[in-house]
């Protein structure tokens, strides 16, 4: 239904109906996913017009950015997430991914690791650091890397033993 709103609504048209944030997003998103990477990244900037506080709008536009391999605009637009929320692990991701793509891998696992102390359950960024680690040819960095996960698959083990037990 989104995708059909996307190609039946004109840029003027949308203008005139999608004047919030949300909006702006969700329509930017369905852009995205069309493969309409300019039209996607007018919509996220129009966000960061609405509210140059939300640090998603930003992320998003760098990970347009970056898809039309606009690799500058994309860091500029990621850094500014990171002013207006340095918790924003999605805006160290996207750093990662410009710097792994750029070859980088020192600035890659930089910050595929502060995303990763932010969300240290995310499987994509444990992937990626993991692959930024293996370009650099390190191993020994590896235990810190997985003893998050071992923690989360002990608390699992833990929960089902206790559902098993009174169920």
């Amino acid at each position: 239904m989104a995708l059909l709103g996307c190609s039946l609504l004109e840029d003027s048209q949308l203008s005139v109906i999608c004047t919030t944030l949300a909006c702006r997003c969700a329509m930017g998103n369905c852009y995205s996913l069309q493969k309409d990477h300019d039209m996607a990244l007018k919509n996220f900037q129009r966000a960061v017009q609405l509210n140059s506080k939300f640090a998603y709008a930003h992320t998003l536009c760098g990970h347009e950015h970056v898809a039309l391999e606009d690799f500058e605009s994309g860091i500029r637009s990621f850094q500014s997430a990171l002013c207006v929320d340095p918790r924003h692990y999605n805006a160290w991701y996207g750093l990662g991914m410009v710097y792994l793509r750029q070859e980088k891998f020192e600035f890659a696992e930089h910050h595929f690791r502060r995303a990763f102390q932010i969300n240290p359950c995310s499987s994509v960024i444990m992937s990626y650091l993991g692959t930024a680690l293996h370009a650099l040819k390190v191993s020994c960095a590896a235990p810190d890397v997985v003893s998050p996960i071992t923690i989360l698959l002990l608390y699992l083990a833990f929960v089902i033993l206790l559902v098993n037990l009174v169920g």
